[in-house]
């Protein structure tokens, strides 16, 4: 990235949360246990299961593909199915490492990207049993999705139910989860209602490196800390992400860094949604928008503006906007004023 662009492209861009150095920098001194067996992530573990449940176990790790790729190990036998939506970030954006490390079929059930319903794993339900076909086991989806739409608590109560009817699991992907729950206006633990597992994403939200993979089946509890191991994601100077987790609920941090945002990306979708000659493809539900424009036109906007675009047709962008915690309100009006003055 040019750091002369002003960066709309991704939260994972933003810089961390003054308040999480601050922490980092507060655990930073002197020797402590090592791999977890410290004071630190003691308090974190505490803090979890304060607000996610007595049974839940917590465990953090550096990045959301290694929290990805150790849930679904956790969940798959090696001739399980994975079933997930159109655009995963399970299938496009990881470089197999979850079908690598699982040895599963992820099964892609939609045409385009969207949220999964009951309906669309409704047909592979008739691959159970036949020794040729992988297995469905595990129903995978992200909280904000991968176009930014937030599941409600009635949707994810039906994909439990379907899942509890047809003995699968169900992981959610909780990179944006503070997203989803700002927008949602509810817990963190209602915004990843019925997962089996589910994790808590702190990098795009501020933090400087840690998801936490938040196990609510105890039956998959034990095996958990040595796929963590054997996956390489253990730190063995656990008490940096530690820290993260503690600056994460200390004030409420994660909800005031997603509040705002969100609330940017609520400003430059009021701002932009009536431009003449650009299509919003739907309204954000968090910190994420996809717009449709002419070529030429995003071409312009890419000269001052860092975003990432998809080809839609020969003469046509969708252009996907991301705000984050340190999004300036300077930022999101420049951007509003050049693309209706260029559009």
């Amino acid at each position: 990235m040019d750091n002369t662009l002003i960066n709309f492209a991704s939260d994972n861009s933003s810089a961390v949360h003054p308040v999480v150095l601050e922490r980092l920098s507060t655990v930073n001194s002197g020797a402590v246990s090592s791999y977890g067996n410290d004071i630190y992530t003691e308090e974190a573990i505490k803090r979890c299961k304060l607000e996610f449940g007595t049974g839940a176990l917590a465990l953090s790790v550096f990045n959301g593909t290694g929290a990805n790729t150790i849930a679904l190990d956790i969940m798959a036998d090696k001739y399980s199915m994975v079933l997930v939506p159109a655009g995963s970030h399970l299938i496009s954006d990881e470089c197999g490492a979850p079908a690598r490390a699982t040895g599963c079929d992820i099964a892609i059930v939609t045409e385009e990207p969207r949220k999964l319903t009951p309906n669309d794993l409704l047909p592979f339900m008739q691959l159970k049993g036949n020794i040729h076909k992988s297995q469905p086991k595990i129903v995978a989806i992200a909280q904000l999705t991968e176009r930014g739409e937030a599941y409600s608590l009635d949707e994810l109560k039906a994909l439990r139910d379907f899942c509890d009817e047809h003995h699968l699991f169900l992981y959610i992907d909780g990179a944006r989860l503070a997203n989803a729950t700002v927008a949602l206006g509810s817990t963190l633990s209602d915004a990843a209602f019925g997962a089996d597992i589910f994790s808590l994403g702190g990098t795009k939200n501020g933090f400087m490196a840690v998801e936490t993979l938040i196990i609510r089946n105890l039956r998959l509890a034990g095996v958990a800390p040595y796929i963590r191991k054997q996956l390489a994601q253990l730190a063995s100077k656990m008490r940096y992400l530690s820290a993260q987790v503690l600056a994460m609920f200390e004030g409420e941090l994660w909800r005031a860094n997603a509040a705002h945002a969100n609330k940017m990306m609520q400003l430059l979708y009021e701002g932009i949604k009536d431009v003449s000659g650009i299509a919003v493809e739907r309204v954000p539900s968090g910190n994420m928008m996809f717009v449709n424009m002419p070529e030429k036109l995003a071409e312009h906007l890419l000269k001052t503006f860092y975003f990432y675009v998809e080809k839609i047709s020969a003469d046509s962008d969708c252009a996907r906007f991301v705000t984050s915690w340190d999004t300036k309100v300077a930022d999101v009006e420049h951007l509003i004023a050049e693309l209706k003055a260029s559009a």
